[in-house]
Formats: C-alpha cells, sequence, structure tokens
C-alpha cells in the first residue's frame, strides 16, 4: 500500500512538470497577444548624472625683437609674451526620466517600465482611468497613446514588462 502511495506524488510532480513546460514552450516566442488595458497609477522618476570632461592646458609665446651686429660687438632687444590657457573641468550633464505605470487587463496587473533619455521620447505615463490598446509579446508591451493627452499626436510607446499578477 505505502508503494502506490508514493508513486502517485511522483506522477502528479512529473505531469505537472510536464503541463508547466507546455505553458512555457507556448508563452515564449509566441504571437503578439492584443488586450485593452486599463491605467491605475504611475510613478515618474528623474534621474541626473553629472560626469566632468577635463580639457588640456596650453601655453602659446610669441617674440618680436631687433638686433644690431658691429662685427665685434652685438646688441639684442628681444620682448616676449607668453599666454597661458590653465585646464578646464567643463560639465556634462545627463538626464533621464523612468517612468513605471501599473495597468489592468484580462483580470491581470502589470507593472510595466520605460525610460525617457531625451526630450522627444514616446515613453510617457499613462493617465489613471484611461484605456489602451495594447500588443504583449514576451516581456514587452506596446501601447498605443497619444503624446500629452488625448488631443496629441498617436504613438506606441515600448514598455519592459516588469511583473504580471492575477487580481
Amino acid at each position: 500500500m505505502q508503494e502506490v502511495e508514493l508513486k502517485k506524488p511522483a506522477l502528479f510532480l512529473a505531469t505537472v512538470a510536464l503541463i508547466s513546460s507546455v505553458f512555457v514552450l507556448e508563452g515564449s516566442g509566441g504571437e503578439k497577444q492584443t488586450l485593452t488595458v486599463r491605467a491605475l497609477s504611475y510613478r515618474a522618476i528623474p534621474h541626473e548624472r553629472t560626469s566632468y570632461y577635463q580639457t588640456q592646458g596650453q601655453s602659446s609665446t610669441s617674440c618680436y625683437g631687433s638686433g644690431t651686429d658691429l662685427g665685434y660687438s652685438t646688441s639684442i632687444s628681444l620682448n616676449c609674451q607668453t599666454v597661458t590657457t590653465p585646464p578646464e573641468n567643463i560639465p556634462i550633464t545627463v538626464r533621464s526620466l523612468e517612468v513605471y505605470n501599473i495597468v489592468e487587463a484580462n483580470g491581470m496587473i502589470y507593472t510595466i517600465t520605460c525610460t525617457a533619455h531625451w526630450v522627444g521620447s514616446n515613453c510617457t505615463w499613462l493617465i489613471p482611468g484611461d484605456t489602451f490598446q495594447a500588443e504583449v509579446k514576451d516581456t514587452t508591451m506596446w501601447i498605443t497613446a497619444r503624446k500629452g493627452g488625448n488631443m496629441g499626436k498617436k504613438i506606441r510607446p515600448k514598455f519592459r514588462i516588469l511583473d504580471a499578477r492575477s487580481k
């Protein structure tokens, strides 16, 4: 009787492992899935990093003068001027905006993120309560939205999915 009980858990675990591997294989590398998502909240975190570039210092000298040679004596009048430019530390500041959005679709809650490295970036926060068309493939979500609200230019920012869980 004990031998039968030991085989059942082993068979159950093997079945679960097989089913799990089938779901993993179907979920990865598949086609894009279309969803309608509703924005729940967002958080935008600005980042700023400054580094310094040092230029080389330099000096330049210019001279002018006159001289006479009388054969047994020589006279020279010389005037020199040196201009020195010291090394300079030039700051270079890089700014970016990291945006986290939480959206829901089909009973799932997704945490998605993108980073804007320039002013014209399509990375944006989604206004809570608004709905958007989205496509999902693997760990990427593309959302069709409008830049600056519902009257702006249509954009399709790309987000990385950090977390997906059921409600």
